[in-house]
């Protein structure tokens, strides 16, 4: 049950930026062309280090399962990039993912990851992840005060939940 409060709450790095970044508005530019708009990915990214949040998605969230590393929720598909955590695998292999979100093809950016409480500071204070608030998540009074801490970069900001 400690492993299991730990992973849920001290985990998951809500949307990297560069994978999240809100549509533009196209508007006509000058001589009545529309300027080109970033593409949206139509696949929902979530990178672990094992299966154990991806069994809570699949039986708590998805509507099918369609193989060990596909969900599908609606319209989305959801797949799962896992690394082992020995030897800091999962780490550089997620550090090389989001340095390359700016060249990474839509479906293949980096959207939610998870991290544990003893190096989520890393991502915390960056720019890989942003403020949880702007997606909708604000309540934080059935949380552990210390999960809030660990995921709040150093202005306070929640960056993941």
């Amino acid at each position: 049950m400690k492993k299991l409060l730990s992973i849920l709450l001290a985990l998951l790095m809500v949307f990297a930026l560069v994978g999240c970044t809100p549509k533009q508005e196209e508007t006509p530019a000058e001589g009545g062309e529309t300027p080109e708009v970033a593409e949206e990915g139509k696949v929902l990214n979530v990178w672990t280090w094992n299966t154990e949040f991806w069994g809570f998605l699949g039986k708590y969230y998805a509507d099918e399962v369609v193989d060990e590393y596909t969900l599908k929720k609606g319209d989305v598909t959801i797949k799962r990039t896992t690394y082992p955590s020995d030897g800091g695998a999962y780490q550089d292999a997620l550090d090389a993912a989001l340095l390359n979100q700016a060249n990474a093809a839509p479906d293949d950016k980096v959207d939610i990851f998870l991290a544990e409480a003893d190096y989520i500071i890393k991502y915390t204070n960056s720019d890989a992840t942003m403020d949880v608030k702007s997606i909708g998540v604000t309540d934080f009074s059935n949380t552990y005060k210390y999960t809030v801490e660990a995921a709040s970069d150093a202005n306070g900001v929640v960056k993941g939940v």
